[in-house]
């Protein structure tokens, strides 16, 4: 399952969101400020990372962990 995490008023987090819903693909929508503090985002991800959406990944072991722009786009392609 995939993990979105994004604020009101950011348009790319809404597009994707489009996107996935038109895809069918499951995902879980975090809301900054609500459900998740730029601090504990930053444990997670690579340090260079700055811009929403920030989209992590289940892995094989039940843990999240960040996917790249280039590998959302191929989620999105497979859809």
């Amino acid at each position: 399952m995939l993990h979105v995490y994004g604020k009101p008023g950011c348009s790319k987090c809404e597009i994707l969101k489009q996107q996935l819903n038109a895809k069918g693909i499951t995902y879980q929508y975090y809301t900054h400020g609500q459900d998740w503090t730029t601090e504990w985002i930053q444990t997670l991800i690579p340090k260079n990372i700055r811009m929403l959406p920030i989209v992590l990944k289940d892995n094989d072991k039940g843990e999240k962990e960040y996917i790249t722009d280039a590998q959302v786009n191929e989620i999105l392609t497979k859809g």
